[in-house]
């Protein structure tokens, strides 16, 4: 097998990782083809298929010819994937039937390895378009998330954005985790497709380790109050009890913003150790602090309804959030 083709199929170069001891350990049945991942064998068989090592181990032995990923394609294959590429070409934006174009050339027979050509490509809006429509192939191809990590940090808001939804479209732990690396680009788009992922992923399978590096680059402070609010607001929403003591010392952060949507969030997860400071931020005469205290307070009080009303009622008549408080009171159904 030749050198980038084994780097590829371990990981080690394009994820950054040491799978040698994941290798030796490593099961040596076949691994099954993705499509036919059914019922309650899902979990097991995706973290075989996401196994690098394993495919480092079983790869080795198979051809290059017959490996999809890395086989040359056909001259016709090439060609169609050329005469794609030629109007997306320093382009903004591609149409959708130029991104539909695509799709149909990766979901073909030699589509993994056009994939594979397509997305080490150099123009932004190629690379933009060809992660968009690779994308349903993800899953079933992990392996080309090599290709991909880099493009996380690109320079282009569109190629990073695409190569975030991308990687975690793998349904494997290790691209998901690398893709928080785009948290450092500059573009808050691109920021707040990672923490949408993010959150889709704390709803759908277990902790990876993401909640908690999100909120440690909020922690972090270099990203701007309303990137990291919303951060913080993206967690807090899934409810995730593991980020209780990220919230508590977020709520002393120097940002209104930022530190009342950590005392909304620690509301959520933690009510009794929210209770406490709901007085002081209701009473302040910051309006943003008074507005996260009404609703840290729906959620803190959301069962004792009478102690929600009595901490609420002298904002009954504050303009500037009486609509929270009304809200909040429906909420907890003291109010038509």
């Amino acid at each position: 097998m030749n050198l980038p083709r084994r780097i590829a199929a371990s990981g080690v170069a394009a994820l950054g990782l040491c799978l040698a001891a994941q290798a030796s350990v490593a099961e040596t049945r076949p691994i099954a083809p993705r499509q036919a991942l059914v019922g309650p064998t899902v979990r097991a068989e995706r973290e075989l298929w996401c196994n690098f090592g394993a495919h480092a181990q079983q790869m080795a032995s198979v051809p290059a010819t017959a490996d999809p990923v890395f086989r040359t394609p056909t001259p016709q294959a090439k060609a169609r994937l050329g005469e794609a590429r030629k109007p997306l070409l320093g382009k903004a934006n591609a149409t959708p039937a130029q991104r539909a174009t695509l799709a149909a050339l990766f979901a073909g027979p030699e589509g993994p390895t056009l994939a594979r050509l397509a997305l080490s490509d150099v123009d932004p809006g190629m690379l933009a378009t060809s992660l968009d429509a690779a994308r349903p192939i993800a899953m079933v191809h992990p392996r080309l998330a090599g290709f991909v990590t880099p493009l996380a940090v690109h320079a282009d808001p569109r190629v990073a954005e695409a190569a975030v939804h991308f990687l975690f479209a793998t349904g494997c732990d290790t691209p998901a985790l690398f893709a928080l690396d785009a948290l450092r680009h500059p573009s808050e788009t691109v920021q707040l497709a990672v923490m949408a992922e993010v959150q889709t992923s704390l709803r759908t399978r277990r902790d990876l380790g993401l909640a908690g590096r999100l909120l440690g680059w909020v922690t972090e402070g270099k990203a701007s109050p309303t990137a990291r609010a919303e951060a913080i607001r993206k967690v807090g929403e899934v409810g995730w009890l593991p980020a209780t003591q990220e919230f508590r010392g977020l709520t002393k952060d120097a940002s209104g913003l930022v530190s009342g949507e950590a005392l909304v969030a620690l509301a959520a997860v933690a009510p009794g150790e929210a209770e406490p400071l709901l007085p002081a931020w209701l009473s302040s005469r910051d309006p943003v602090r008074r507005a996260a205290g009404v609703r840290a307070a729906a959620n803190a009080l959301a069962s004792r309804p009478e102690r929600l009303a009595k901490l609420l009622e002298p904002l009954r008549r504050d303009p500037q959030v009486s609509a929270l408080v009304a809200q909040a009171l429906a909420y907890a159904r003291l109010e038509p």
